[in-house]
């Protein structure tokens, strides 16, 4: 039996297999679906944060609720500046968000010992000094403040009754937040001082009759407030509308608009990202090479770019990933700055030797590259081994973040699982090992 075909690799029971391998915002191949369970406050909370925060989650249980919570005891934070490490781990029992505060980037081995837990997969982010928690269980957002060398919990919004069946990532432009309901085809806005929902916007006119629909991540240019965000038509993962599609909102008036590229292929949304200039480069990565390999409309990956300021495809960046890449065919696209981006390829000429193309696609056999945006070239990047499709990289101060993770295509076998990150240094194009983390990288961010 090949690594990685779906009966080595095997998903829940009742959860669609592909769509739990290369969900975006489950941190790529290691998370389990969202689960409807009890919720837990998160651990090592003194007792009255966690009173607070199982108030908060009853609440959210009855819709559009906001929880405005006072000051408390609150979490332990280091002096100085602060980072936030994310990782998702896998037991027998159920998945848990570990968030770990350190004083610099991780190096060495990160402590998870006293980390904040959070059951299941959540989504975590940080804006302007605050720590921001969406619990995919309960639909709830809960704002987190630094209050000297504590983090404090300051309120929460539950979004039980927006009708989702995944909670996908917020955006923040000053003091509004952001997220697309792609279940109701809707972007909710609210206030993050009061967290309570202040608008609604339509954005139906991404339904295609007949055609099922995934939002696969998105960037908010805070220039202007304009968000960008990558959006794929498929039936069940079965079929696709093998098109580029980004929808284009405007968070200060609320205009709508799409871009459809047809000479490229759908995207499964791992990357993109602004560089120096404001620019926004964007994958589309034949969603992770299933419409490329398996798809009745094959086109080759392209990488597109929209210059700041404005909200259409720049005709004139023609660089070709798959030309630069000498043929291969890549996925995932990350920022290391200076103009060099990290993306990872497979050869093509290697899929008659499996079984089927999941066998392929998540296989570790996936290389590493540095890809020069403005030359069009690219330079294997030796010092790491190859990986499967689906691990999300991240990028922080001048440097990209990749996971390798062991037993990464065997994530049913989810004991034990370690994943050792490698910096990604622009100007040399060498990755050197950084830290080691249990379960899978999820997010590195910097709250102070």
């Amino acid at each position: 039996m090949e690594p990685g075909s779906p009966s080595s690799d095997r998903a829940p029971p009742g959860v669609d297999w592909l769509f739990w391998m290369t969900d975006p915002n489950r941190v790529g191949l290691a998370s389990e679906p969202t689960r409807r369970r009890l919720a837990r406050a998160p651990r090592h909370l003194p007792s009255a944060a966690i009173a607070l925060s199982s108030w908060a989650a009853a609440c959210s249980d009855s819709g559009d609720a906001t929880t405005a919570v006072g000051a408390a005891e609150g979490f332990p934070l280091p002096p100085g500046p602060v980072y936030a490490t994310v990782a998702q781990v896998e037991m027998p029992q159920g998945s848990s968000t570990l968030v770990s505060f350190t004083d610099a980037v991780p190096s060495g081995e990160l402590q998870t010992s006293g980390a904040l837990e959070m059951p299941g997969g959540a989504q975590v982010t940080s804006h302007a000094g605050r720590l921001y928690l969406g619990d995919g269980e309960t639909y709830t957002f809960t704002r987190y403040d630094v209050d000297g060398d504590r983090l404090v919990e300051r309120g929460s919004l539950g979004l039980a009754n927006r009708g989702m069946t995944f909670m996908n990532e917020a955006f923040f432009a000053q003091n509004r937040a952001f997220m697309v309901n792609s279940d109701q085809l809707e972007i909710i806005e609210w206030d993050t001082e009061t967290m309570g929902v202040t608008s609604s916007y339509d954005i139906s006119a991404l339904n295609r009759e007949g055609w099922g629909h995934e939002y696969r991540g998105g960037h908010l240019r805070e220039a202007d407030g304009v968000l960008f965000f990558i959006w794929a038509y498929t039936n069940d993962r079965t079929e696709f509308i093998n098109d580029f599609v980004v929808g284009v909102f405007d968070t200060n008036t609320g205009s709508f608009e799409i871009i459809v590229d047809e000479a490229c292929p759908a995207s499964a949304g791992f990357g993109g990202f602004f560089d120096e200039a404001g620019d926004l480069y964007l994958p589309a990565d034949s969603f992770g090479g299933f419409t490329f390999f398996d798809g009745a409309d094959p086109k080759e990956a392209c990488i597109r770019r929209i210059k700041a300021g404005e909200r259409s495809i720049d005709s004139s960046y023609t660089i070709q990933p798959v030309t630069a890449l000498g043929g291969l065919a890549p996925w995932g696209l990350y920022y290391a700055g200076q103009g060099v981006a990290y993306t990872t390829a497979v050869n093509p000429a290697r899929l008659p030797e499996y079984d089927s193309v999941f066998s392929f696609i998540f296989d570790t056999i996936h290389e590493g590259y540095a890809i020069d945006l403005a030359a069009g070239t690219a330079e294997r990047i030796e010092e790491m081994p190859p990986d499967a499709v689906g691990f999300e990289s991240v990028t922080i101060e001048g440097q990209v973040l990749i996971p390798r993770s062991a037993g990464a295509v065997r994530i049913y076998e989810v004991d034990n699982v370690q994943t050792r990150v490698y910096a990604l240094d622009a100007a040399t194009k060498v990755a050197t090992p950084r830290f080691t983390l249990p379960g899978y990288l999820d997010a590195v961010t910097r709250l102070r």
